[in-house]
């Protein structure tokens, strides 16, 4: 009997003290997860998860409205996964500068499920993604958001005033959003983006943002139904747009995807899905937000943007006109009014691309307004448009492809029908006549020569190099087959090959920065003592690239796209930065035109770089691109000449690979000097 009496006060205790925890939960407001594991939940106080956790959360009717901050709070160096049951609405308050759901840096949130999700976040906050800051902060101690997955369910976000729908908040960077499936809707407010950071600051501002300083980071979409737009849309009532009245929004200067207001555009990889953006007052569809005219304080290299659409995508993009004046707006796919680049744009594979600039401003390419320094009209760096792509461009004004890009090569079938008398397409609710089966541009104006007629017919015979070669001068076969019947294009090139044609390119111009080898001497890496390439592999551990305290480099490895885009920028003397990330490598030859993406346009700098993928770069880089395949005498080479059995006349590559083992003399080729394969080298 006693026993029992016990027992029932312990169960009594118990149960008070889970009533008083209960109790003290729901006086504090907060619903805190502080360990891993998995949890459901289906109230409405604010969720906070601690640091370092690793949590599954399945969101099951959740109701969290008006929350004291953030409705979900991640903490720090946590990853979470939320998994969507039923309808779940979650808000922050309007007066509180807090995101939806906050991801902060360091973070990665992952979204999936059957159910929805309505988001919205505070002031200065996106719906998904990070708070905001109420300052112009400089880059060195600025804020980034957290990284965010989506990869099912039904999605609707809010930014908060100045915030993106998904991504940053107001004064703050963004990371990385990836969209592999689900339908998103997604919403910037006040200068936000729909998808991508918050309101930068206003391009004439002082400090940072006058050079578009402010970027969404990364930007993948793989898959799903993907709308976005950089105010609240109607996209269940969209129906065709004129460009000539179209303005979008209400002073919201920001892109549908992309960048804010006085914001860049990242880096943008669309691969799959339906995809809808929308900007406005300025703002690009796809690309950056508006910037600014004051000359003052004017950069014409702000707001650079690089946007890769491949795969099966289907892409509407809209630009938005800035209604306050005839200066017009941004572009569909490209830069906002009031910046200077259009950056590098690459449209592929088996794409349907529709892209509407406000007036003035390239479809694809660039937005409209002059720079306020010196009256020149705003450029693209690189625009490749390739084979198999349906392109319907649309520009009031101006061209529908930007006509003066620094980089412009359309596919031959590209053609132009100023008619439009073709089959109906449709991509999302917005209703097109496309043409099928070919590329085709409709403008105002038509690009230059073109009289009404096809003006490139073959495809531009010969793309001009995206920037200036280096003052490095190399007439001589840089690189050979295997067996001297195998070129092997699709091959990885190896880590001794890649440093030997750079060593060959810097010896032969006097550009070792001191550098002396020795074979007598003893070996800097072991597995490199008696082979062909040691002096190569020395001289780029010499430059600090390879660790030269390791006993090995592995020179038969491959080597990453990123760490090819490390060794032209330091043996290139573009840097001198060891401790850069591979990003950073990469931006830096893209920001000189160097590198425009793999043939699928994408940078992916943690694959493997092909032998043909190398030579590219390293042509543009010598000039080598501007060079033809005739000889003095005018007959052409080809494969046959040289002997090779693996080089498809018909494949992207082939030109470049007969270019990287062709001689020059005077920008001809010249057979006699091929033979010289070893100039002043050490591979003897």
């Amino acid at each position: 009997m006693k026993t029992i009496k016990k027992i029932t006060a312990y169960v009594i205790i118990a149960a008070l003290i889970v009533m008083f925890c209960a109790l003290c939960a729901s006086a504090q407001g907060e619903y805190v997860i502080d360990e891993s594991g998995s949890y459901t939940y289906s109230g409405s106080d604010p969720i906070i998860i601690a640091d370092g956790t690793d949590v599954s959360l399945t969101l099951d009717g959740a109701d969290i409205n008006n929350a004291a901050g953030a409705a979900i709070s991640l903490g720090t160096g946590s990853n979470v996964k939320i998994i969507l049951k039923g309808d779940n609405v979650l808000a922050a308050s309007s007066t509180v500068c807090s995101a939806g759901i906050f991801v902060p840096h360091t973070s990665v949130l992952t979204i999936e499920g059957e159910g929805t999700l309505d988001v919205t976040g505070g002031k200065y906050g996106a719906g998904i993604g990070s708070y905001g800051t109420g300052t112009n902060v400089a880059p060195e101690l600025r804020l980034k958001c957290g990284e965010i997955i989506i990869n099912s369910g039904n999605i609707t976000a809010h930014g908060g005033a100045n915030g993106a729908g998904i991504g940053s908040g107001y004064h703050v960077d963004g990371y990385k959003i990836t969209i592999n499936g689900g339908t998103v809707y997604s919403y910037g407010t006040s200068g936000g983006a729909g998808i991508g950071t918050g309101y930068g600051t206003s391009g004439g501002a002082i400090g940072v943002a006058a050079v578009g300083d402010y970027t969404p980071g990364e930007i993948n979409i793989n898959g799903g139904t993907v709308y976005a737009a950089s105010y609240a849309l109607d996209f269940d009532n969209l129906d065709y747009m004129d460009p000539s009245t179209y303005s979008g929004g209400s002073q919201t200067f920001a892109a549908g995807i992309g960048g804010g207001y006085g914001a860049s555009g990242g880096n943008i990889n669309i691969t799959g899905g339906t995809v809808c953006a929308v900007g406005s007052c300025g703002g690009a569809g796809i690309g950056s937000g508006r910037g600014t005219s004051n000359g003052a304080k004017y950069n014409k290299d702000s707001f650079h943007v690089n946007i890769s659409i491949s795969g099966n995508a289907k892409v509407l993009a809209i630009g938005g006109n800035d209604e306050r004046n005839t200066k017009g707006g941004g572009a569909g796919i490209g830069s906002g009014r009031g910046t200077h680049t259009g950056g590098n744009i690459y449209i592929g594979g088996d794409t349907n691309v529709i892209a509407i600039s406000a007036p003035y401003a390239n479809a694809i390419g660039c937005g409209a307004e002059k720079n306020p320094v010196d009256g020149t009209m705003p450029v693209s760096q690189s625009i490749v448009i390739d084979e198999n792509v349906i392109l319907y461009a649309l520009s009031y004004g101006n061209t529908g492809i930007d006509e003066d890009a620094e980089y412009l090569y359309c596919y031959d079938n590209i053609g132009y029908d100023n008619n439009l008398t073709s089959t109906e397409t449709v991509i999302g609710y917005v209703r097109y006549d496309v043409p099928s089966d070919s590329i085709s541009l409709w403008a105002n104006k038509t690009l230059p020569g073109s009289s009404g007629t096809d003006p490139v017919s073959g495809g531009t015979s010969a793309p001009i190099s995206a920037s200036d070669p280096v003052s490095l001068t190399n007439e001589y076969a840089y690189i050979f087959g295997y067996d001297d019947s195998t070129m092997a294009p699709d091959m990885p090139i190896l880590r001794g090959e890649a440093s030997s044609v750079l060593y060959r390119l810097l010896k032969q111009n006097d550009f070792l920065r001191g550098f002396s080898f020795s074979r007598s001497a003893e070996p800097v890496f072991s597995d490199a003592e008696d082979r062909w390439d040691r002096s190569a592999l020395e001289f780029i551990a010499y430059l600090g690239i390879y660790d030269a305290s390791a006993d090995t480099v592995s020179p038969d490895s491959p080597i990453l796209r990123g760490e090819a885009f490390k060794l032209f920028a330091i043996a290139l003397d573009m840097t001198d930065d060891l401790a850069l990330s591979y990003e950073d490598y990469a931006g830096i030859l893209i920001d000189k035109g160097y590198v425009q993406g793999d043939e699928n346009g994408n940078i992916n700098i943690y694959n493997n770089i092909t032998r043909a993928e190398y030579c590219k770069i390293y042509n543009m880089l010598i000039g080598r691109d501007r060079c033809s395949l005739e000889d003095a005498d005018g007959n052409t080479v080809t494969a046959e000449t040289y002997g090779f059995t693996d080089l498809d006349c018909s494949a992207w590559y082939y030109e470049i690979m007969l270019k990287a083992t062709s001689a020059y003399t005077a920008g001809k080729v010249d057979l006699s000097k091929r033979a010289v394969r070893n100039v002043i080298d050490d591979y003897e």
